[in-house]
């Protein structure tokens, strides 16, 4: 298996978007399957998958390429959804929203990501 920069095998790319997609299914109230869904979707569901692939690239430090085969995108799209979700970390609800996920995402990391002998 090839090992990225970051040092995950493609598999274990997609075993942590698997486990971030999980987590934001319970989070944000939506339907973990939709999140990786090929089709076209509501803007709630959009949104949500666009900020899943932000978290998996930024928080959880997989390669733009790697965020798309978890999301079942291409990298193009994951591109996009990282600068529209920056964008919109303007406003300081949305920041302080995403900023909670990404403390929730530490804590889980600290837990279980990364206790895989890396």
């Amino acid at each position: 298996a090839v090992r990225r920069a970051n040092h995950l095998t493609d598999e274990e790319a997609i075993a942590q978007s698997d486990a971030l997609i999980a987590l934001l299914s319970e989070v944000l109230e939506v339907p973990g399957d939709m999140l990786r869904s090929p089709s076209r979707c509501s803007k709630d569901i959009a949104l949500s998958r666009q900020i899943g692939m932000y978290l998996a690239h930024t928080s959880i430090r997989l390669t733009m390429a790697q965020v798309g085969l978890g999301f079942q995108r291409g990298k193009s799209t994951v591109v996009h959804a990282c600068h529209l979700v920056e964008d919109m970390r303007e406003d300081a609800t949305f920041d302080a929203f995403l900023a909670r996920l990404e403390r929730i995402i530490e804590i889980v990391q600290g837990a279980r990501w990364y206790g895989h002998g890396s």
